[in-house]
This record gives structure tokens, sequence and C-alpha cells, in this order.
């Protein structure tokens, strides 16, 4: 029998199990299309015959897998019954495979008396890619259905595909960018100057150089330059994604038809990777000078790195940071962008939020208001459920550090790598708690809040969306659409004339 054709997607799955069980779910996976695939399949909630959801802490393993064209592998995963589930319930739930089907492989459970059945129900299920109902390529960035990467719906699905060390090396090369700018100005100049006499920055350069940081940069610019220019004809995702932001200003999202192509400088110097080369502390030090450029706090954590720290000390933490930057590097082939973008988007968001709460910010986020921009990003949000997938990524995100042990406000990719950053000086710099939490429960559900938040965050680092908001704020507002006529009726009944005339 083809899978592809016949699969457990057609048929479900039904399984027989005792409480506090363990249900195995080995999969057998082949990739049967044109292009490599990043799978991470994942259990849906449980829906009990009495319509309570149970959530389940499931397992797998290996993590994720990443499939090349023709290529099989096996992912096993699994989770205990709960206690409360008892014999004779029925339970629902799917199997999905995040970014390539929204259809479900159905998965149904009967919870049977303990005696007489095995502790472990052990389920095979061999699934082909391409699944029932799709193309030989998958719904990627430049799908047209979709508008792919440059329409939020399928940006959205492309970022359970796209590597994090993508997303993560354009990031550092943006920064290393910003900070070769920074360090042209006077206070740029004068902080570099401070930084290089610190251990903070000693430690920084060989741990780069010891983990091969500027090459591993360099590899996965390259590996994203050549997927995404073949694909959307744009070789950078922030790129792509600045484009989607900029054209909400000129376009209306419910009116289909191709879009207007804008002017906008090229967020990326030609070239700049290669100019940096090989030298760790070149790149150590204009990465952390754009930190410092747009973050004010980490100006003052050199500040204080400089103060504290004895004239190039002794590099006695560089081998551990190199380690830690070394295995930290490899976790993250592991991930999809996802992750990196949920937490980046939260982050902003709150910066955002906390500005909006301003008289300026709230100045200026009522001129948008009335924005053709605005409008279309609140549509774009609500049709791509964002604000329901952000809280649903952080809660996820959430429990996985809680039951690894993180605390609250101490989880996450972000903070722990600027704990790694201050532990290269041995300096105490305190680190603002992770607040996802915090700013899923303040923006709730509410697409006007969310887009809001997020643009007024963005433009307190970058100065181009800044000026973009600026001058559509100060745009007048668009004519108001004119109202449809009131047709106007005889009154026939009140008038003495014959209803046959």
């Amino acid at each position: 029998m083809n899978p592809s054709t016949e699969s457990p997607e057609s048929r479900g799955i039904q399984v027989k199990i005792k409480p506090r069980g363990t249900l195995c779910l080995q999969l057998s996976l082949r990739n049967e299309m044109q292009e490599p695939l990043l799978l991470r399949p994942i259990l849906e909630d449980w829906v009990r015959d009495d319509r309570e959801i149970f959530a389940t802490t499931n397992r797998l393993f290996p993590p994720y897998i990443y499939l090349d064209p023709g290529g099989e592998a096996t992912q096993t995963l699994s989770l205990e019954i709960p206690i409360a589930w008892q014999p004779g319930q029925q339970l629902a739930s799917g199997l999905r495979f995040p970014g390539f089907h929204e259809r479900a492989i159905p998965i149904q459970v009967e919870i049977v008396p303990p005696a007489g059945n095995s502790d472990r129900a052990e389920v095979p299920i061999a699934v082909t890619f391409p699944l029932p109902g799709e193309s030989d390529r998958p719904r990627s960035a430049s799908d047209p259905s979709t508008a792919g990467i440059f329409g939020l719906i399928g940006g959205l699905l492309d970022l359970d595909r796209i590597p994090a060390p993508w997303l993560a090396a354009e990031l550092l090369t943006l920064l290393a960018q910003i900070g070769e700018e920074y360090a042209a100005s006077s206070a740029g100049k004068e902080l570099r100057d401070r930084l290089q006499t610190t251990q903070l920055y000693r430690n920084g350069a060989i741990a780069f150089t010891q983990a091969q940081l500027p090459h591993w940069i360099w590899q996965k610019l390259s590996e994203a330059n050549a997927t995404l220019r073949d694909r959307v004809g744009e070789g950078h995702l922030l790129e792509i994604w600045e484009r989607w932001l900029f054209d909400l200003a000129h376009t209306d999202v419910e009116i289909e038809g191709d879009r207007p192509t804008i002017a906008i400088s090229p967020l990326f110097k030609s070239g700049f990777p290669e100019e940096m080369g090989e030298d760790g502390g070149r790149w150590f030090e204009d990465i952390l000078l754009g930190l410092a450029a747009i973050a004010p706090g980490f100006a003052s954590g050199i500040e204080a790195c400089s103060a504290r720290s004895p004239q190039m000390g002794v590099a006695d933490s560089a081998t551990p940071a190199s380690y830690t930057l070394s295995t930290g590097l490899s976790g993250l082939e592991a991930l999809p962008a996802r992750w990196l973008v949920v937490e980046l988007l939260l982050g902003v968001a709150g910066k955002g939020w906390q500005r909006s709460r301003t008289p300026g910010g709230e100045q200026l986020l009522a001129q948008l208001g009335r924005t053709r921009f605005f409008k279309n990003g609140v549509l774009a949000m609500a049709s791509a459920q964002a604000p329901r997938w952000l809280s649903v990524s952080q809660s996820a995100a959430a429990a996985y550090h809680a039951s690894v042990g993180g605390s609250p406000g101490q989880q996450g990719l972000l903070y722990f790598w600027e704990q790694w950053l201050w532990s290269l000086g041995n300096c105490s710099i305190p680190i603002a708690p992770f607040s996802g939490d915090a700013t899923c429960e303040a923006l709730g559900m509410d697409g006007d809040r969310w887009f809001g938040a997020i643009v007024l965050g963005l433009a307190e680092v970058s100065p181009r969306l800044n000026a973009l908001l600026e001058a559509i704020a100060a745009l007048p507002s668009p004519a108001p659409v004119p109202a449809a006529p009131t047709p106007t009726f005889d009154d026939i009944l009140g008038e003495p004339k014959s209803l046959q005339r």
C-alpha cells in the first residue's frame, strides 16, 4: 500500500490502552518532494467523549528530522496516559506536521481495564511526503496561493520550516553592520575604545574565533541566500519581511491583484560578510556596538564592564565560553525559526506596548490608526490569527522551559545568550526578565493592539521603519468611501389608489 494515497490520514489510528500506560507512535517518514524537509510533528490537545479537553506532555525523538529528497527517517513520539483517563472513556487527537498540511491524522484512543493489557502501546505510522492533497513541492515561500512569505499567513507557516540559523546569521550580520556605522560616530568610537580595554572584549574575541562564528555566519547566509533567491527572488528573510511591512502602506489587502513595487534601499550592505572576513574580534566588537546602538542597556553594560574589569585581564572564561557558543550553534540547527521569531516579536511588542502608553506613543498610534497601513496590518493579523499564534507559541515555549526546570522570566534563547555575553566579562549586569506571558496577557487577542505594539516597538530599533511611520502619520486622512444611497419607496398602502395600477 502506498501511504501517500492510502495513508493513515484517510483511515485514522485506533488504539486501546490502559490508564497510565505509554502510547508510542513510531513514525516512518519518506520524502518524495523536490526539496529538503524540516519535520517536527505535533499532537493536538485531546478531546474526551464528554468534550473535556486535555493537554499532554509529549516526547519526540529526535526532536527534528531533516530529510533530503528521496530520504527516509524514523521518529518516535510518546506520551504517558494520564491517570484521570479511566476505562471506558474515548479520546480523540490528531497528528499534524506544521507547515505542510492543516488536516491532521486522526487518533482515537480507548481506555481499557488494566488487567491483561500491556503497559505500552506501539503504533507504527508510515507517512510519505507529499501528503494527500499536496503538490510535490511544499507550500513554501513562493506559493502564489498565499503570496508565500510576503503574506502573513504563508509567513507564519513558513516559520515552522525555515531553519533558525538562517535568521540568527542575518540578525548577527545586521547588528555588526549597525555597529560598524555606529563606530564611525564620536559616541560609538568612544564606546569602542572603552570596550577594547575589557576582559569582555578579549574573551568574546577568543570565543568567536575558537567557535569559528564568522565562518558559520557566512555559511548560513550563503545557504539562505541561495534558497530564497531561487524561490522568491530575494536573498534575506529580514528584507522580505520588511518589504511586506512597507507594502502595507501602498496596497489594500482586501483587494486581489498584483501589488505595486516600491523602491526600498537594501537592508544589508553588499559584500559585508566578506569585508568583515574571519576576524572574530572584529565581529564581536561590531555586534556588541550594534546592540548598544539600538538598546541603551547594552551601552550601559559595556560602561559597567569597562569600569569594573581589569585592563585586558586573563581570559580565564574564554575556553568554556567557546564551548558553550559552539554547542549553542549546533543546537540551533534543530530549531525552526518560529521560536526565535516568537521571542523577538514578544520582546518588540512589549517595548511597543510600553511606548503606546506614553503621550508621544499614544498620539502616534492615534494618527496611524486612521491610515491604510494600519488597517491592512490589522486585517492581515486577523486573517492569520497572529495573536492566537503568538499566545499559543509562547504558552508552548513556557511549558517546555518549565518542564526542564526554567524559572519564569529566565527563559528563552535571548535571555540565555545575553546571560552568556555578560559572563564573558565577569560583570554582574542585571538582565531584564523575559515578559512574554505578561505581553500576551496585556494585548490579549486584540489585533489592533498587537499590530500597534509591534510596529511601535520595531520603530524603536529601526530608523527606517520609524521614518516610514512618521511619514504615514503625517499624511492626510484617506477620503471616506461614499455611502450607498438609501432607496425611497412610495407608500402605496397609504395611497387611495388601486394596488393593480
